[in-house]
């Protein structure tokens, strides 16, 4: 894979998961509660996710293939040019790391989670257990990606022939930073920060979609 076919991967992967971060939000914004005061309860995220089981089957598909790709578009852009000062072939590992990591989740989401629902008012205990391992390597991997690819943004903009102007590198960096670090929270106070977390992650992807053409484009 070539530098800059694996920016054209970056940039393609990026608008997908744009796609699929705005669903997530979509989906699962408003879940029909039935608990106290209005209160979500386990059962009633199990019920949306069987109502909805078609449509998150084949999004976690896509999910997961988008981040294969990714990992590896990230090993090859390691090799990128980079300064001493700001060498960027770690924050590029660290990316690709992320994303291999954050495949591990589809197990709990693709293989656990109708079953576990299926048997939710049972054996609530268990579709708990699913939903926060699942979380948990959610949160982890997607600091590491966004933690990644502020580096990689960074990086760049001390390049002398950077493939995007600092007023763009810059900024995209501080906003996938903020990410990695709002998502990271999500390891102590759950699923809440998502409405927090999710819109500076789709910005960050909207920058790294330029990133990635431009890559393509100049390598």
């Amino acid at each position: 894979m070539s530098i800059r076919f694996s920016g054209a991967v970056l940039a393609l992967m990026s608008f997908v998961f744009i796609v699929t971060i705005v669903l997530f939000l979509v989906l699962f914004g408003n879940v029909d509660s039935s608990g106290v005061d209005g209160a979500v309860t386990t059962a009633d995220r199990a019920r949306h996710v069987l109502k909805y089981w078609a449509t998150l089957k084949i999004y976690w598909v896509i999910e997961a293939t988008a981040l294969c790709a990714l990992a590896a578009s990230g090993f090859v852009l390691k090799d990128r040019p980079s300064t001493e000062k700001f060498p960027t072939s770690w924050f590029w590992v660290l990316f690709a790391i992320g994303a291999v990591v954050n495949v591990f989740m589809y197990a709990f989401t693709l293989g656990a989670y109708p079953a576990a629902a299926k048997v939710v008012d049972t054996t609530p205990a268990l579709y708990e257990a699913m939903s926060s391992a699942s979380f948990v390597v959610f949160f982890l991997a997607n600091a590491l990606i966004y933690l990644g690819l502020s580096g990689a943004l960074l990086g760049e903009s001390y390049l002398s022939q950077r493939v995007l102007p600092q007023a763009i590198l810059i900024p995209g960096a501080i906003i996938c930073l903020v990410a990695s670090i709002l998502v990271f929270m999500g390891l102590f106070v759950g699923s809440t920060i998502m409405p927090f977390a999710g819109p500076f992650a789709i910005l960050g992807f909207v920058v790294v979609a330029v990133f990635g053409t431009a890559i393509a484009r100049k390598g």
